[in-house]
């Protein structure tokens, strides 16, 4: 970020573009500037349209936009200087949005047929009130209006509504651990099997803390509602299933699990009664008792995915389930007692 020993300040001349070779390692050219107006950092390169984009943050000696994410669009060799064109700044300070001021580094990303800008700010630090937290930052993200065939960023906002929901959460497939909402209590870390594993999942939850929560938004287990959660787990500890909230009330508590002394990842299940575990809910997962928990993954199972596999299992797909009270049940729960044709067995 500092000036160049030849740069000036409003040409810092640190701004610097290669072609890579065909391994994406090796070098296929050699070092050209680019001639960024005020370049600071927090470089990134974006096909648009055909063309490449070219995005940084300013100084905060820009007198435009201090501080500001900036462009550049590029209309013929990117290794020469001439090809770029100065566009200005798509996205202010986030001191300028109420954040804090400091710098600032974008992601710019199409997702599904819109365009999203993710971005940090100082919001968390801002609310902790923690000044020993210099420099702590939180991610945050908004649709963005882009034209592609002129290559145009329009500018971007800060706000802490961000995008609208695209679809809810899908609880019934495999979701690693480091998938949130928010947290309170924990970090995350790559899986040390991961360079070698394909089926490992990238992420997984670490340093876990005494009454640790992990938060999930619009959670959807649908009308017939899910029967199991599974917990992909080491270590040692306790997990409850909420909704709702933190509180382990009884309107709240869907499920707990414990498990001891794992030194692999194992899954651990609880049985779940689907009234309860039904609709779109807001959902957390809550430990304690833990010693050096990490969480990898998890996942739920429906009552009706879990009624078609017992029904499978006992070569009966189309028979119908009693209680012993001689009522047709939908969602048979874990260690009790059914009828089904004549005979009893218990759902386990």
């Amino acid at each position: 970020g500092s000036v160049n020993a030849a740069g000036t300040e409003e040409q810092p001349g640190n701004a610097r573009i290669v072609r890579l070779g065909e391994d994406m390692l090796s070098l296929a050219s050699d070092i050209a500037e680019i001639r960024a107006p005020y370049h600071f950092e927090a470089n990134e390169l974006n096909a648009i349209g055909g063309k490449l984009v070219y995005t940084y943050c300013s100084r905060w000696s820009d007198p435009s936009d201090a501080c500001s994410m900036n462009y550049m669009v590029c209309d013929g060799d990117p290794l020469s200087s001439d090809s770029w064109r100065y566009e200005g700044a798509y996205l202010k300070n986030p001191g300028a949005f109420g954040f804090g001021y400091g710098n600032n580094h974008t992601h710019l990303h199409k997702f599904a047929g819109n365009w999203y800008l993710l971005y940090h700010n100082l919001s968390l630090l801002n609310a902790s009130g923690n000044t020993q937290a210099s420099g702590f930052r939180s991610l945050g993200v908004n649709t963005m209006s882009v034209g592609e065939a002129s290559q145009k960023l329009y500018s971007c906002t800060m706000d802490e509504a961000g995008p609208s929901k695209l679809k809810n959460l899908n609880p019934y497939l495999r979701h690693s651990a480091a998938e949130m909402r928010t947290a309170v209590g924990v970090s995350c870390k790559n899986a040390d099997e991961y360079q070698f594993r394909t089926d490992t999942l990238r992420s997984v939850l670490t340093d876990i803390q005494e009454g640790a929560w992990v938060a999930l938004r619009n959670v959807a287990f649908g009308t017939s509602g899910a029967s199991e959660f599974s917990i992909r787990v080491k270590g040692s500890g306790q997990v409850q299933v909420l909704k709702t909230g933190v509180s382990a009330t009884a309107a709240n508590l869907l499920g707990t699990l414990q498990f001891s002394d794992l030194t692999e990842f194992t899954d651990v299940s609880v049985a779940l009664n689907p009234t309860k575990a039904k609709g779109t809910v807001a959902l957390y997962l809550l430990f304690s008792d833990v010693t050096d928990c990490e969480v990898q993954s998890w996942q739920f199972e429906s009552a009706e995915t879990a009624i078609g596999r017992l029904a499978a299992e006992d070569g009966m797909k189309e028979s119908k389930i009693f209680n012993l009270q001689g009522q047709e049940v939908t969602a048979p729960q874990r260690g009790r007692i059914y009828v089904r044709k004549g005979q009893r067995f218990i759902q386990k």
